[in-house]
């Protein structure tokens, strides 16, 4: 017996985060004569560790016949996710340095995606406590 319900719904809500982060501009970046969209695109590592977070936020979805396992790709999922929000910390705020920025809301998806992926993980370890009671009952 296998309890899939809300784990699902906010670890796909995590991934889709991460995905938009990729792809939808974080800051403008003000030059003298110009101003350019400041995307994860610019920092490839970055830009690849993200995808990598989202994937492994879709995946941990359809893991839900193993509990032990979904949780282990989610708890890694959130170890890449700190070092990605703490890469993108490091890297725009060398950019904030060098010039002006005017920063978008695009730059809480990271903090949003980690809410829910840990509350995620959360319910997948009450599924398991819960499974386990049904197991004691038997």
């Amino acid at each position: 017996m296998v309890i899939q319900r809300w784990q699902s719904v906010l670890l796909f809500f995590a991934g889709l985060a991460m995905c938009l982060f990729a792809f939808i501009p974080v800051c403008d970046i003000v030059f003298p004569d110009e101003v350019v969209s400041g995307t994860l695109k610019n920092a490839l590592p970055l830009f690849i560790l993200d995808l990598l977070v989202g994937l492994l936020m879709f995946i941990a979805i359809f893991l839900y016949g193993d509990l032990k396992l979904q949780k282990k790709v989610v708890l890694i999922a959130d170890l890449l996710l700190v070092v990605l929000i703490a890469g993108c910390a490091l890297y725009y705020i060398n950019v904030e340095n060098a010039v002006g920025t005017v920063w978008n809301w695009s730059v809480a998806l990271p903090v949003l995606a980690l809410i829910l992926s840990v509350w995620g993980y959360r319910r997948i370890k009450a599924d398991e406590n819960t499974l386990r009671s049904y197991d004691r009952i038997r």
